[in-house]
């Protein structure tokens, strides 16, 4: 599957506009080398947990035939628990997935697909590099 399959087409012209910044995307790249990645993978790791076959494996199952799907890597998958339901995509180097506690007691395992789908789907558009500087205002 290719990002022009579902990609609204504003969607895909801010994008080729900000990929048409010469050295923008290097520019963005280098701010989350110096740590801002680093710092968010850390607060991450220490608030979540991490799925996986072993590591509540009812709800990991959900994420690798989406990725196979979609033709991208299996990003890191975490559960936050929070009662607020919500679920995020970020990193570059290191991309994971969040879901929380609240958005799981309130879906279906198809809406949780539809969910992890919508966040793969940022992945394979490239949203995640400027997503997560973005997020730092």
């Amino acid at each position: 599957m290719k990002p022009s399959d579902f990609i609204p087409p504003e969607d895909a012209a801010a994008l080729r506009q900000m990929e048409g910044i010469p050295g923008f995307a290097a520019l963005v790249k280098k701010i989350l080398a110096i740590g801002i990645e680093n710092l968010q993978y850390g607060v991450n790791m220490a608030s979540t947990i991490r799925l996986s076959e072993r590591q509540l494996p009812k709800i990991y199952k959900h994420l690798p035939p989406i990725c196979r799907h979609l033709g991208i890597s299996e990003p890191e998958f975490y559960l936050q628990m929070d009662p607020n339901p919500n679920a995020w995509t970020m990193g570059d180097t290191r991309i994971y997935i969040v879901v929380t506690s609240g958005l799981l007691e309130m879906m279906s395992d198809e809406e949780l697909d539809a969910i992890l789908a919508h966040e793969c789907g940022h992945i394979l558009c490239r949203h995640v590099l400027y997503h997560t500087v973005a997020q730092w205002d």
